[in-house]
């Protein structure tokens, strides 16, 4: 039954309960069995593959069934110290056995097997060399493999060396404990990104598409690592694959996703379910869920080597980003001093504006109604607020005709006020605030 799966197609190929459990067995040397209910361990890892097989062109590869995939990563694991020229001769050979009509030996090795060899790779290893085609993630970097006489762990050096000068070794400092995944996507605005290729992971970029906000990719797929530790445990005495560098992926996602943080796990249960229904219905779960359930992970900075570069830019992105909301700006307590004195600022301004832009409204409405008095259009009192004038002219009148007091009190005549003659004084008070910061 076995044998019988291994010869399906592919190209577009979904991958069955049974074909899944060969599929373990002979990639990671482990058993596979699919539960009913909560999502299996591998599930996430059979997701990616799917995903990839969608855009699998076999007009690019040499490869056609799952009997041949498995058998180049069989040749590539027998050969992983090998030249990648030199892995190019050993595929060359075998796809002489697959088919009948053989590869010519004296000519360069195609393109088309390099680029199987380069998919057999990715599936094993998790790790995208020379990315052929539709296969490449819209937005995702090419990463290469340098060098036909490079051997793959050199190139897998190449792309990422971590931190290389020992003369300067980084600073005894630790990390925020604002540098998780939740305060990064609601406090820096930042997309959270998941990523089935190891060299994408922690990788910060911009996109138009997406208004220029930052981007995370993020390689959550725990158990995979975890069954790459396990297979690359005999062969750590030929220095295949440095087993810090698998250790060291884990406490990533553990320092970005705390446990024992409460808002981060319930942020962390809330962004895989959002992901989830993203999907097709019936989808396998595109989040490993243990990617929130791991130990504590060390946030001192001289503790980590191979990702430790990444870390510091996406530390250095996230400083630099500010709130673009005002429930970002409530939440947001890594510069709250200055982005008060700011927001304090902008108020006054507002405020001064308003202020005088009220006084110009009130010249312009009281010059109008002088105007409309000196043209005999319409009195004062009908253009503002004073329909008292006449009642103060008729007083004043009367007081000019009263009987002079006794010896020794004068009164001047009452002078008449004309209303069409009477000025308005606007007063405009103009309120200053000045903040003094630090």
């Amino acid at each position: 039954m076995s044998q019988q799966v291994l010869d399906c197609r592919l190209q577009g190929a979904h991958i069955s309960d049974e074909l899944a459990k060969v599929l373990a067995g002979r990639i990671w040397r482990s058993d596979y069995t699919r539960h009913e209910g909560p999502a299996s361990e591998l599930d996430s890892y059979v997701f990616a593959l799917e995903a990839k097989l969608q855009v699998f062109s076999e007009s690019l590869h040499v490869i056609r069934h799952f009997r041949h995939l498995v058998d180049l990563i069989d040749l590539i694991q027998q050969n992983r110290n090998q030249p990648r020229e030199e892995i190019g001769q050993y595929a060359r050979i075998l796809c002489n056995r697959w088919f009948t009509d053989p590869l010519e030996l004296n000519v360069p090795v195609p393109p088309a097997a390099y680029n199987s060899i380069d998919f057999a790779v990715d599936v094993w290893l998790l790790r995208r060399y020379n990315i052929a085609g539709l296969s490449r993630t819209p937005g995702e970097h090419i990463f290469a493999w340098e060098g036909a006489r490079t051997p793959m762990t050199d190139a897998f050096r190449l792309i990422l060396p971590g931190h290389q000068d020992i003369t300067s070794p980084p600073p005894d400092q630790v990390f925020s404990s604002t540098l998780t995944l939740r305060d990064l996507h609601t406090l820096g605005d930042f997309v959270i990104q998941p990523t089935d290729n190891l060299f994408q992971h922690l990788l910060v970029q911009k996109h138009r598409n997406r208004k220029m906000r930052p981007t995370v990719y993020v390689f959550f797929n725990v158990y995979a690592i975890s069954k790459l530790q396990t297979w690359n445990e005999p062969l750590n005495s030929v220095h295949f694959d440095d087993p810090k560098f698998l250790e060291e992926t884990i406490r990533t996602l553990a320092l970005l996703l705390p446990s024992y943080e409460k808002d981060t796990h319930s942020w962390f249960t809330k962004y895989s379910k959002k992901m989830q229904r993203n999907l097709p219905r019936n989808s396998l779960p595109a989040i490993d869920r243990r990617a929130g359930r791991l130990p504590f992970a060390s946030r001192r900075k001289v503790d980590y080597h191979y990702w430790l570069p990444r870390l510091l830019d996406l530390e250095k992105e996230f400083a630099n980003s500010s709130p673009r909301t005002l429930r970002q700006f409530l939440r947001d307590r890594r510069r709250y001093r200055e982005l008060t004195l700011y927001w304090v600022a902008v108020i006054a301004l507002v405020l001064t504006l308003i202020s005088s832009l009220t006084g110009v409204v009130s010249a312009i409405v009281g010059g109008l109604a002088l105007r409309g008095g000196k043209d005999g259009k319409g009195s004062l009192d009908a253009a503002c607020c004073c329909r008292d004038v006449d009642s103060i002219t008729n007083i004043l009148t009367v007081a000019s005709v009263i009987t002079a007091p006794a010896p020794g009190m004068t009164f001047e005549p009452a002078q008449m006020i004309d209303p069409s003659q009477t000025m308005i004084v606007t007063v405009r008070i103009t309120t200053t605030i000045t903040v003094a910061g630090a």
